[in-house]
């Protein structure tokens, strides 16, 4: 049987490209990725083939020169396989343009990913069933590893669903301004054990959210990280999981994504005099991610949208939209992020001083707007507690 090429075009899209390497994996003999000096140098092909376990060719082209690209391409071999597939979903608009032209006068098949319900299409030679479905649904870390990420496996406080479930229960039914004074001391001591001289601090709020303590009059240094945050984004994340009945390794809750470095255009040493590599901003903690119906979803979890920096309210809602923002542009054009939080938007609205209440609508719908503008679906506890799907809501 003779030679099979895939032909790959190369952009910061990596996924399209995986997508149809793995649909065609047990086809194909033989790889070839048309790149350029820039996706080279970002490492992007590398990370293509990392994540489907092949290795390939390398056509580097000029990415605006039609010329350039005709006579790179004219220049390979092609003749000594017998069938050549081609991926145009990549690339630039040029490279695309040339590719397309060329190998349809070889007579390759072309296809093209719709990134829309796992469909592709296939553009030449034209059947009446152009459009077809993905056979292989690709994983976390297919996807993680083709945008250049790698990940630590986080490991759960190891309290049950059903404990986190009962936190969420008493959350939504309680007014927990009451209990400030209580959840300082937790945050302080966040990480570290309370023995039973400081229990009495936080012994009223553990009863008002149904905690039992492992240890009576304790709690260790699991617990204290687990109902200062961890509870809520292990309570999300599971039941996100158990609702899509999702594999354990199509979900992750609580890791650190860290980006494989390209080369750098500015030089951090020189310019923060930082030499270590842990205080350079390439670490990214992430509270959930998943992969569902070949689709990627983020989901940031804050049990408040209010924190208090020295004595005075902050709403953090703004901090939160910028983060999950910056991160989502490094997930590819279809990535999905939400903003989960037990804050009630419309209860923080409202105030007394009509005043302070307009200023409060107004920065919430200027936040909303923003989050709009992301592509960011928020979920406050209003929208949580109407809802009986999880999924349905960030989707």
């Amino acid at each position: 049987m003779g030679k099979t090429l895939l032909v790959s075009l190369v952009s910061d899209q990596t996924i399209p490209n995986v997508q149809i390497i793995k649909e065609f994996i047990t086809t194909a003999t033989d790889y070839l990725f048309i790149t350029t000096k820039d996706m080279e140098a970002k490492g992007t092909r590398l990370w293509i083939e990392k994540a489907c376990g092949v290795q390939g060719k390398t056509i580097e082209v000029n990415q605006f020169s039609f010329d350039d690209i005709r006579t790179k391409l004219a220049s390979f071999d092609f003749d000594v396989y017998e069938k050549t597939i081609v991926n145009l979903t990549g690339g630039t608009k040029v490279m695309t343009i040339v590719a397309n032209d060329f190998f349809k006068s070889l007579g390759a098949d072309i296809y093209y990913v719709t990134g829309s319900n796992s469909e592709y299409v296939k553009v030449f030679p034209l059947k009446k069933d152009k459009t077809r479905c993905f056979l292989h649904e690709t994983t976390l870390s297919e996807y993680l590893t083709a945008y250049g990420f790698e990940y630590t496996q986080p490991t759960l406080s190891g309290i049950s669903f059903e404990q986190s479930e009962k936190i969420f229960n008493n959350y939504t039914k309680t007014n927990f301004s009451d209990y400030l004074n209580e959840f300082s001391v937790l945050r302080a001591k966040r990480g570290r054990r309370i023995d039973e001289t400081e229990f009495s601090n936080v012994e009223k709020f553990l009863e008002a959210i149904g905690y039992t303590p492992k240890r009576d009059g304790e709690l260790d240094k699991v617990e204290t990280k687990y109902l200062t945050g961890e509870w809520f984004e292990e309570y999300i994340g599971l039941r996100i999981k158990k609702e899509l009945n999702l594999a354990d390794e199509n979900i992750l809750i609580g890791t650190v994504l860290t980006k494989n470095a390209s080369i750098p255009q500015n030089s951090v040493e020189k310019l923060l005099g930082i030499c270590d590599d842990s205080q350079v901003g390439n670490r990214n903690e992430l509270d959930i991610v998943f992969m569902y119906g070949n689709k990627f979803y983020s989901i940031e979890c804050k049990s408040s949208i209010i924190d208090y920096r020295d004595k005075k309210e902050v709403n953090i809602l703004g901090e939160t939209i910028y983060k999950s923002d910056s991160l989502k542009s490094r997930f590819g054009l279809f990535a999905k992020t939400s903003i989960v939080t037990l804050s009630d938007f419309k209860t923080y609205c409202q105030d007394k001083d009509k005043g302070q209440q307009n200023n409060k609508t107004r920065e919430m719908l200027s936040l909303i707007e923003r989050a709009d503008l992301s592509r960011i679906k928020l979920i406050d506890k209003s929208l949580l507690v109407g809802s009986s799907s999880l999924f349905e809501l960030i989707k």
